[in-house]
């Protein structure tokens, strides 16, 4: 049975705070997570660097579970198709 992890971030995922949602994740899939669901109801904004964390976390635990986003607004909607990112992550 894989462990499902659930994180909420409650800040936007940019160059100045993704390095904290970056070690959050990689403490879960060390911890054994193969489940990982990114709830995205307090964020508001992602650039780049963030995009970043997302794709390595997802290429890490991907053979065992698609990186799972949830609760995303429809502007990081909009920028995950634009990045094709919405064809490699489940977006709920």
């Amino acid at each position: 049975m894989s462990q499902t992890i659930t994180v909420q971030p409650d800040y936007n995922i940019t160059v100045s705070s993704s390095d904290v949602l970056k070690d959050e994740l990689l403490r879960h899939i060390r911890e054994g997570a193969e489940h990982i669901v990114v709830d995205f109801s307090q964020v508001k904004i992602i650039d780049s660097t963030g995009l970043s964390v997302l794709i390595s976390t997802h290429n890490t635990i991907k053979d065992k579970h698609p990186l799972e986003l949830v609760n995303v607004s429809d502007d990081i909607k909009r920028l995950l198709a634009i990045t094709r990112l919405d064809k490699h992550f489940q977006v709920n």
